[in-house]
This record gives structure tokens, sequence and C-alpha cells, in this order.
């Protein structure tokens, strides 16, 4: 078998290679495949010598070409294809003038020919109207001017294009980018790369929105972009863009990702409650600030919800508004201040809670309708419940203190009534009206009894000066000793009184028959005067008698009385003046007045002492009655229409004008420390002011047709209220009530009182008619 590989060896040392070789020889070669491949590679060589001889800016493609054929030369057809295309595509009058070269050379223009086609090789750039006027005169052999024109048109457009491409480079360089054509590119190759670098730096620009997009998110994936578009603009290189906007994409589908996932992260902590932003669009700081740290962001916002939630539970308990910043993660200081004084205010409203319902405890009041202080309790609504029953408690405390003031001597039974009364339904407020009224008439009733009894004790003679000291029962029965006592002593004073009555009325006879003696002669002598009658004949008149007589009487017959007898009266006489003087009668019981001599003594002051023991009784009910017709024609009685009525139990028996009701308290002292003279002093200063009142009273009852003459100013004024209870009317123009100021306690401060009260008490009586 021949060994045809070394006969073709020669063509190795050309530089094709080998294995190229074997491949055209195919697997069985004969003769014929050694023919077909010396002919392809001298074709080969020829296509070879052809590339070598291209225009510089074709040179780079054509290397290339050329080392593919030397490796491939079975690609020669494919690659003189491509070589014709570009011949094409960049000098298309080569192939023209190879066309036409012998028709120019017939014409002897050859040289010219030549000489057009090296001026034409300057040109890079192929336009289409002015390179097919070039071929066109090529292709005709047009005469020398038409084809300088027709190459001058394609120069022409050429430069135009050179400038163009210079702006482009202006552009690219104003980018940053530094601009390297390819080796021996022509214009139309360095349009092309400009282009595709242009096309490239709008890619470019597109990546940096998109990157700065991103930048805060994600800096350092963005700062390495930057870097790498940096030196794409530097080398032109488009494969890294290429991988940076596949890069930059993933970063965008992530960053949508992670921002999805922070929205469904933000929407879950908005359905709890807290607010993170004011908008709901989200800024890129905001994003890349939850991204980087979400984790410790939603720890801070879960402290806020619980402390949101404990916040608005506090706030609901206290009932107060829940402001607008709560559950904003930005107010976390605020909600944790308005919790710690909530806190505090709880603490304090509890602290309040126990010391007032621990003070109640001790007053014995009944607390089971409050409940105890749990936590499960909500403080603000027991510290309301607590404030509305306040007032009930201070009341009900009131009241327990002012019992405490009560003699529980006697009423003990009603007292103790009234305390567990008060103890256990303290929170009724009709219960605490009604004990305290009940109170208040037993404190009454028991002023008016201390009274009594020290008036009565007063009459006794009693020393009270520990009577601070006694309860009523005690006081009562020191009375009843002291009247025991008394007893006893008007029954040893009825007997000495019986005694001396007897030597008195005895005593008294003989001086009254000596007086009546002495009297009758003296009367008769003395009366009788001369008067002339009508007729002037004269007459005696007696005027103590009133009798006439003609003539004089005769005052010679006197009664005679023995001398012993006379004796004897003048020695009785001077006996009983001696008893009279020695003998000192009790004021306390009767009243008989102290005599020096016997005939002081008058007969009524006798009768009075032969009153028998037996009529004591009658004339303790006499001096009642007297004393009771006194007491009612009392000035101040008188004006009022008191009458013998006790002013104290007149004054708690209805609410009246406070001015009326305060003179009721004030008389039994009025009447009890002050003289008759006194009391009417007393009335002259208040007599302005009960004209007052009487006036202020009439022009109402006159208006509603209940004035009458009859009667004082107490039964007006109930006949007017009485009236006015049945009358509906915009109000109370003066207070009524009951009078519960204290008392003065000297006479001094009761004048005073008086002085001041009837200066300040006037009021205007024409102010209309309103309910009192």
């Amino acid at each position: 078998m021949t060994d045809w590989t070394g006969y073709l060896q020669h063509f190795t040392e050309e530089g094709f290679s080998e294995e190229g070789i074997t491949i055209l020889l195919g697997e069985n070669p004969d003769s014929d495949s050694v023919l077909f491949v010396q002919e392809t590679l001298e074709n080969a060589k020829k296509l070879i010598s052809m590339l070598d001889s291209v225009p510089k800016s074709l040179s780079e493609a054509a290397e290339g070409m050329k080392k593919r054929l030397l490796q491939h030369p079975s690609e020669l057809e494919d690659i003189r294809a491509r070589y014709n295309v570009m011949i094409v595509a960049t000098t298309p009058w080569i192939a023209s003038a190879e066309k036409m070269r012998d028709q120019w050379s017939m014409e002897g223009r050859s040289i010219e020919l030549a000489a057009w086609l090296r001026r034409l090789g300057s040109i890079d750039h192929n336009p289409p109207k002015e390179t097919r006027e070039v071929i066109q005169a090529i292709e005709n052999i047009a005469p020398r001017d038409e084809v300088r024109k027709a190459i001058e048109n394609l120069e022409a457009k050429q430069r135009e294009r050179r400038v163009i491409l210079q702006d482009m480079k202006n552009i690219l360089k104003r980018k940053g980018w530094k601009l390297e054509f390819s080796e021996h590119a022509n214009l139309s190759q360095k349009f092309e790369e400009v282009s595709e670098w242009l096309e490239l730096e709008d890619r470019i620009e597109a990546l940096e929105r998109d990157i700065l997009r991103f930048e805060e998110r994600r800096p350092n994936e963005a700062k390495m972009g930057l870097e790498i578009i940096e030196n794409a603009r530097l080398n032109g290189n488009s494969s890294p863009i290429k991988q940076l906007e596949l890069d930059v994409k993933d970063e965008i589908r992530d960053i949508l990702e992670s921002n999805e996932e922070i929205k469904h992260r933000l929407d879950y902590w908005s359905q709890n409650g807290l607010i993170i932003t004011d908008s709901e669009i989200l800024t890129d700081n905001q994003l890349w600030e939850f991204e980087e740290n979400l984790e410790e962001l939603e720890k801070h916002w879960n402290l806020v919800k619980e402390k949101s939630i404990i916040l608005r539970n506090l706030l609901d308990k206290a009932g107060r508004k829940h402001p607008d910043w709560i559950g904003r993660v930005d107010s976390y200081e605020k909600i944790l201040t308005l919790i710690d004084e909530l806190t505090d205010q709880q603490k304090q409203i509890s602290e309040n809670i126990q010391v007032e319902t621990e003070e109640w405890k001790n007053y014995g009041l009944n607390l089971e309708l409050i409940g105890g202080l749990s936590e499960g309790n909500n403080i603000w609504e027991l510290d309301q419940k607590i404030d509305g029953l306040r007032s009930l408690a201070e009341i009900a405390i009131s009241i327990l203190n002012s019992i405490d003031y009560l003699d529980q001597s006697i009423d003990s039974e009603r007292i103790n009534e009234i305390q567990e009364s008060v103890i256990q339904d303290w929170h009724l407020h009709n219960t605490l009206q009604f004990e305290m009224e009940e109170i208040d008439k037993i404190s009454r009733r028991q002023e008016r009894h201390l009274m009594m009894l020290y008036q009565r004790a007063e009459y006794l003679g009693m020393d009270v000066t520990d009577s601070n000291d006694w309860t009523i029962g005690e006081f009562e029965e020191k009375i009843f000793e002291e009247e025991l006592i008394r007893n006893l002593e008007i029954k040893k004073q009825t007997i000495r009184n019986t005694e001396l009555r007897k030597t008195i009325i005895q005593t008294n006879e003989m001086t009254t028959l000596r007086q009546e003696i002495e009297s009758s002669e003296s009367i008769r002598e003395n009366k009788w005067v001369e008067r002339k009658a009508a007729d002037g004949r004269l007459f005696y008149y007696n005027e103590e008698t009133k009798e006439s007589t003609w003539s004089k009487p005769n005052f010679d017959n006197k009664i005679i009385i023995s001398n012993n007898e006379e004796m004897d009266n003048e020695e009785n006489i001077d006996q009983s003046e001696e008893i009279i003087e020695n003998y000192v009668v009790s004021e306390d019981f009767i009243d008989i007045p102290k005599v020096n001599k016997i005939q002081d003594v008058s007969s009524d002051e006798i009768l009075d002492l032969e009153i028998n023991e037996d009529e004591n009784t009658e004339i303790d009910t006499k001096r009642e009655e007297i004393y009771d017709d006194k007491i009612s024609n009392l000035p101040l009685r008188k004006i009022l229409g008191v009458g013998n009525r006790d002013p104290v139990i007149l004054e708690s028996s209805r609410p009246r004008d406070l001015r009326i009701q305060r003179i009721l308290r004030l008389m039994p002292m009025i009447e009890s420390k002050l003289n008759r003279k006194e009391q009417e002093e007393i009335v002259g200063k208040l007599l302005p002011l009960l004209v007052n009142i009487e006036k202020w009273i009439r022009v109402r009852s006159e208006h509603r047709r209940c004035w009458d003459d009859n009667g004082g100013i107490i039964q007006n004024i109930d006949r007017l209220q009485e009236v006015l209870d049945d009358v509906p009317g915009p109000g109370i123009q003066l207070p009524i009530g009951f009078d519960k100021m204290p008392l003065p306690s000297k006479t001094e401060d009761l004048i005073a009182e008086i002085k001041e009260f009837s200066t300040n008490a006037l009021v205007a009586t024409s102010s209309g008619i309103i309910e009192l």
C-alpha cells in the first residue's frame, strides 16, 4: 500500500496541519484522493495569498481565516465564502476591479485602475449610495473625472462618518470610558465597536440605576457591581456586564422577596396593634433598616406589643382615652412612662383606699358591699365606688361621733339601735337621714332635760360645780336626793312657821285693836270740816266717810282700857317682836319679810302664813299657772307667738327660716340669763329684724291669701310654708332647716351674737314671690 502521507509531506512544511491533510485523504486514499488533496491545498494557498493582501482594516479577520484554513483545509469553500462576504462588505470595489481588470487593461487604463484602488484603500466606510456609485464607475470603465467624483463623494462621506465617530467617542469618554479600538480596525469596524460600546453603556446605565436602587440595602454588592462597571468602561469588555446583569437581577429578586417578607412581618405586627411606620409605602432606608435588623427590631416590637397591651388594660381600667401614639414602636419610652404613671397612681389609690377603708372599719362600718382589694378588682372602679360612698361614710362617722356625745344613761336602748342601724345600713342615705333626725331629737330632748335639771337644781339651791362630770341619770339621782332632803326641811319649817303664825296672830290682834282705836280717834277728829249750805247755814262734812251733820260731833267719849290689860299687851308685843327678829324664814319655801316692829307685819302676810300644809299642792299648781302666764307675756315670746311652749321643742318640730330657728334656740338662754329689763333691751335690738321677717312673710302670705293678723311670726310662717309646699316653684329664696350652730357659752357672747345677728340678717322683702 502506497504511503501517500509522505508524498504530501511538503504541504505540512508550508504550514498546513497534518491532521487536516489526513482528513482530506480519507480512510482509503488513492490516486484520485491525492490529486483532490493536492488541488485543494493549491487553492488554499491562493486564498491565503489573497488574505495576506487584504487591507489593514481586514487583516485581523483575514488572519483568523488563514489560521483556520491551515488547520482545517477541508473548510476551504466555507472560508472562501466568508472572505468574499468580508470583501464585499468592506471593499466591494475590489471584486468589481478584479472582474473588470482585463477590460481596463484593454483600454490601457490598468495603471489608472490600480491607482484608484490604492486611493480607495484608505476608505474604511462603505455607505450604500456612494459605494454603489464607485462600483458602477469601475464596472462601466467610466471616465477619469466621473471616477474621481464618485471616489471624492465616498471620501467626503467617510469624513462625516469620522466626525460622528469622534462625537460618539467623546460621549463615551465623558462617561468614563477608556477607548481602545481593535488593531487595524477600519472606520466601519470602529463604528461597530463604538456602537457596541454605546449599547453596552446603555446596559451599564440601566445596571447603575438598578444598583443604586439597592445601594443602601446591599452596599457591599452595589460596590462590587459599580467596580465591575468601572472596569468595563476601561476595557470595553461586555462579558462581566452580562454576568453583572444576571447578578443584579438575582439581587433585585432577592430584595423583592425580602420586601415581601418584611411587609408580611409588618402586616403581622400591625394586626397586633403596632404602628411601625407613618406610611404604608416604605422607603429604601426603612427597608434596609428592617432587613439588616429585623430580628432585633422584632424583639423590640414584641416588647412594645406587651407594654401596649398592659397600657391599654390600665387605661381601660382607669377610664381614660387611649392616646394616638399608643402602639407606635417609636413611642416606647412614652408607653413606659405612662405605665409607670398609671401604676404609681394605682398604687396610691390602693393605699388611699386601704387607709380609708381601715378607718371605716375602725368605726365599725359594714364593708361587705365594697369588697376587698385584690388583683382581680379594678382599683379605679373600686375608687369610684368608694368615692360615691365617701360622703355617706363621712355622715355615718359623724353620726357615730355624735352618738358618743349623747348621754347613754337614758335612752340607751334607742341609741344602741341607732348605732347598729348606722353601722349596717350606712350606705343608704334615707337611713342616715332618718337616724340623724332621731339623734337630733334625742340630743334636743337631752339638752332640754338637762336644762330643766339645772333649773330645778338652781331652784333647790344645789351645788352643781361638778355637774360637767355627771350623767343625766346621776344628775336626776342627785336631784331626787336633794328633793328628799328639802321635803324634810320643809316639814320642819312648816312646824316652825305654824308656831310663829300663832305668836304673830296673838300679838297682832292686840296691836290691831290699839291701832284701830287710835286711828278712829284721829279720823273723827281730823276729817270733819265746816262748810256752808245753799241757804247760808253751816254744816259739818267728813271727807273720809262722806258723812254730814248740822252739829259738830263730840270726841270726848273714848274707849277706856284697864291699866293692867294695857301692861300685859305691851309685854306680849315686846316678846313677839323679839321672836320675829330672831327668826329667819327660808326664801326657798315661803317669802316672810323680816320685821323690826310688829306694826310692819300686814294682815295679808299673816293670812299667807296661815296656809296649812294640806294646801301646798294647790299652791304649787297656782304658782305654775302664774309662772306660765308670766312666761307667755315675755316680750320675745309675745312677738313670736311662742306662748308658754318650749322654744327648743318648737324649733325641732319642723324646718323654718334659719333666722327664726336661731332665735328659738337662743330664747332659753335669754330668759334664764337675762332679767326682764335686759330681755326688753334684747327685744329692742331684734325688733328691726323681727319686723323685717314679719314684713317678708306678710308680702308673700297676702299674695297667697293666707295672712292672718291673729297669731305671731311662728304661726304665720308655718301657715305660709304649708301653702308653699303644695306650689311648684323655681327654688327656695332663703335657707330653711334646723339650726345646728353651737350656742354661746357666756352672757357676753349671747349679747354680742344678738347684736351682730340683728344687723346682718336683714333681707329684701319684695324680691319676688318665691317659695321659702
